[in-house]
This record gives C-alpha cells, structure tokens and sequence, in this order.
C-alpha cells in the first residue's frame, strides 16, 4: 500500500473520532481529512475528489443517501457497518475501485482511547481484498473474518445481543434494585457479580458458570417471581428468559 494513500473519513461519531486517533497513531501519519456526512463547502469536495480511500462512518439510515451523493467516483469505498446491505452498496458505488463493509465486534463511545481496537474480531466483506483494511488489521491484531452478506448480518445480530441488550438487562435489574430499598447505592452492585462471571469465562463453557432457578428446572420458584412482577412486559422478558434459558441448559 503505497506511503502517499490518502484516506478521508466521512463522520466523526463514536467510531469516527476513535478511528481517527487510532489511524493517526499505528499508521504514523495524519489522516488525509474528516468531515461530517453534510457536505456544504467547496473544500470538502476538492478534498474527497484527492483522496484514494474513502470511509464512510454515518448512522446506518444516512449510508445510501451518500453513495447516491458520490456513486461516479472511482474510488476504494469502506462502510463502516454491520447490518448494511453489501447489495445497495454495489447497485450505486459501480465505478468504486473496491468497496468494502467493514464491522469492527466492539462497542464504541465518546472518550474512548485509540487501543480499543487491540485485540478485537472484525468482520468484512469485499470485492476485492482491501489491503488497508488488511494493513489496519495488522497493525491492531485485530483477527478478521471475511463473511457474505447474510452471515455478517447473523455476526451484528449476536453482537447486539452481547453488548446493547445485555446492558439493557443490567438497567432494568438496577431499577427493580433501586426500587426495592431505601438505601443510596454509591456503586454498581452488579458490576463486582458481572467481573467475576466474566473472569469465569474465560475458562469455562457458559453452561459451567450459569446458575439460577431457570437452570435447576424450579418452575415453581419461577412462577412464583413471576406472579410478584406487576409490569406485564418486564413479565413476559421473564418467562422468556426462563423458557430459553431452560431450552438452551437443561
């Protein structure tokens, strides 16, 4: 990959931002220019027409409205996403030397350092082998899978399901937690039960580590919490989360 490649990034979000320090930092160069998905200047565009790599890192629902923006131009397109069709991609970025998706497995947000990278598995699909993504790789021993375009889509999926919506469960048992004592919790109680499950992880199949009623098959002990929970969503999450529980352990 040549010294001189010029490499603009489209969006400075929560990956925009992060990426940038941590290009500037393994690459040891300045990266090329970064703007936002609204492009109002001359300059922006002079500067995309100069570059060699564009990187698009917007909101998924804004993706398309920029290839349609830049579909005549010849350059190597890499999508940062997870679930965007890798079909609309090609439909508009047809004079694109090479056109990438690219979904790091990670979780990114404000303030976050430039070695959240390290260490961490990525998924791409190509129309060719992209030797920035490669050399970026490299550089932060990310190990990554080339997957089509509906098994990329099942990868984001069971990401989702590890890092959005566990968090979410973690919110809700923190409400049922607040509600159920006077007391002013200066920290997370969950966050200590959460380290040490992990650390078990790291040794042993989840079927080792989890415990519970759900896993013993005390559906009498489960319909009894049950009956005592007044929300009739969080209710069914409930019984959900026993049956598969259950189905998965037993």
């Amino acid at each position: 990959m040549p010294d001189l490649e010029r490499v603009v990034l489209i969006g400075c979000g929560r990956f925009g931002r992060v990426f940038k320090k941590n290009y500037e930092k393994v690459f040891k160069k300045r990266i090329f220019y970064v703007y936002d998905k609204k492009f109002k200047r001359k300059y922006d565009k002079e500067k995309l027409l100069k570059s060699d790599i564009i990187i698009v890192s917007v909101n998924d629902d804004s993706i398309e409205d920029i290839l349609k923006s830049y579909s005549n131009l010849d350059k190597e397109f890499i999508i940062v996403s997870g679930s965007f069709d890798y079909g609309i991609a090609k439909k508009y970025l047809r004079k694109a030397k090479n056109i990438s998706i690219f979904h790091p497995i990670q979780s990114f947000t404000r303030g976050d350092k430039s070695e959240i990278f390290k260490n961490i598995y990525a998924t791409v699909e190509s129309t060719k082998n992209s030797k920035f993504i490669k050399k970026f790789c490299k550089l932060n021993d990310i190990k990554l899978f080339t997957v089509r375009n509906p098994d990329r889509k099942k990868y984001h999926l069971s990401m989702m399901l590890t890092a959005n919506y566990t968090l979410t469960l973690i919110a809700l048992s923190e409400i049922l937690l607040y509600n159920s004592t006077s007391l002013k919790l200066k920290t997370r109680p969950f966050i200590f039960l959460l380290r040490s499950l992990l650390d078990k992880l790291e040794t042993k199949r989840i079927s080792q580590v989890i415990t519970g009623p759900s896993v013993r098959g005390d559906l009498k002990l489960i319909n009894k919490i049950a009956a005592n929970i007044q929300d009739k969503e969080l209710k069914k999450l409930f019984l959900l989360l026993d049956r598969k529980t259950r189905e998965l352990f037993l």
